[in-house]
C-alpha cells in the first residue's frame, strides 16, 4: 500500500474515533505515598503529645502506681502481727496476712496503694533479695531500709514468688519505722555497740519431726544459739538474754560481729531492739 493510499484511508476515519484513541488516562500515583503522608501526620501529633509541657513517659507506659505517700496506706502503731504466719509458709509461696487481707477489704478505690512490709522466712540475706526479687517487681519501695514496698491490691496479688525463696506480705506500721540490720545499715549508722534481737532460722531445727515435743525442740534451738555464741567468741555481758521458744537472742554487738552474723545461714533476721515494740516478733 503506498503512503497516499493509507492517507486517504485515515482521512476517511471519523473525528470521534480519532479523539479516543488519542486520549491517554494518567497514570495514577502510588498509593503507598497517601499512607506516607498519614505516617507523617501521626508522627508530628506524637511528637507534639511527647513535648507538651507536664507530659512525662510515666502516664502512658509504667507499672507503677501514680500515688502521693501522703495516700498511703499504712498500718497502725500495733502493727499487722506475722508471729503465727510462718508456719504457713512453704518454699515459693507468698502469705498474706489476716491485717493486709482485712484492709485490702475495706479498701473501696482500685487505685489504693498500700504499704507492704515484705518478710523474706527462708533466712536469705536483704540483700540478695533486695537483687534477685524485689528490684524486678517494678515498683515503688523502700525494702533496704524499712523492708516496705507500695502497691495496689491487685499488683500485690500479680507478684510471683520465686521457689527458692518463701514470703509474708503484711500491713506496715506508719508510726514505728523498724530497722533492719543490713551491711548498708552497719556502714551509714554512727553507733559501734548496737542492741540487737537475733532471730535464729527455723531450717536450723527439725521442728516438724520433733512436734509435739516442745521441750526438745526448744532445748534444740538452745543448743544452736550457744554454738554461735561460741563460735563469735560473743562474751556473756553481751548476751542480754536468750528465749529458745521464741527462737530469739537479744545482745549488745559492735559493727564488726554483726557485719560477720549477717552472713550467718544459722540466723534469718537481726533487727535494732530499740526500733522494735515489746513483743512484736519479727523473726522467721
Amino acid at each position: 500500500m503506498t503512503g497516499e493510499m493509507i492517507l486517504d484511508a485515515i482521512g476517511g476515519i471519523s473525528d470521534r474515533y480519532l479523539l479516543e484513541f488519542a486520549h491517554v488516562e494518567p497514570k495514577k500515583r502510588a498509593i503507598w505515598w497517601r499512607w506516607l503522608g498519614v505516617a507523617a501526620c501521626i508522627g508530628l501529633f506524637l511528637t507534639a503529645v511527647l513535648l507538651w509541657p507536664g507530659y512525662s513517659q510515666s502516664e502512658v507506659d509504667s507499672s507503677k502506681p501514680t500515688f502521693s505517700m501522703n495516700d498511703v496506706i499504712w498500718g497502725d502503731a500495733s502493727g499487722d502481727m506475722i508471729m503465727d504466719s510462718f508456719d504457713h509458709v512453704s518454699m515459693g509461696e507468698i502469705f498474706i496476712t489476716d491485717g493486709l487481707t482485712e484492709a485490702f477489704a475495706r479498701s473501696k478505690n482500685a487505685g489504693d496503694v498500700f504499704a507492704v512490709r515484705v518478710t523474706e522466712v527462708t533466712g536469705a540475706s536483704t540483700e540478695e533479695i533486695y537483687e534477685k526479687f524485689i528490684k524486678n517487681l517494678g515498683l515503688e519501695e523502700d525494702y533496704l531500709s524499712r523492708g516496705v514496698i507500695f502497691a495496689t491490691q491487685q499488683q500485690v496479688k500479680d507478684i510471683n514468688c520465686p521457689e527458692e525463696y518463701g514470703f509474708v506480705f503484711s500491713l506496715a506500721p506508719k508510726t514505728v519505722e523498724y530497722i533492719l540490720i543490713t551491711d548498708n545499715y552497719l556502714k551509714t549508722t554512727g553507733e559501734n555497740i548496737i542492741p540487737v534481737v537475733m532471730y535464729i532460722s527455723w531450717r536450723c531445727v527439725p521442728e516438724k519431726e520433733l512436734f509435739p515435743d516442745l521441750e526438745k525442740i526448744e532445748a534444740e534451738y538452745r543448743v544452736v544459739m550457744q554454738e554461735i555464741i561460741e563460735d563469735y567468741h560473743i562474751s556473756a555481758e553481751k548476751i542480754k538474754s536468750i528465749e529458745p521458744s521464741r527462737k530469739e537472742m537479744h545482745a549488745e554487738l559492735d559493727k564488726d560481729t554483726l557485719s560477720k552474723l549477717l552472713k550467718d545461714k544459722r540466723i534469718s533476721r537481726m533487727w535494732h531492739e530499740d526500733s522494735i515494740g515489746e513483743g512484736f516478733d519479727l523473726g522467721g
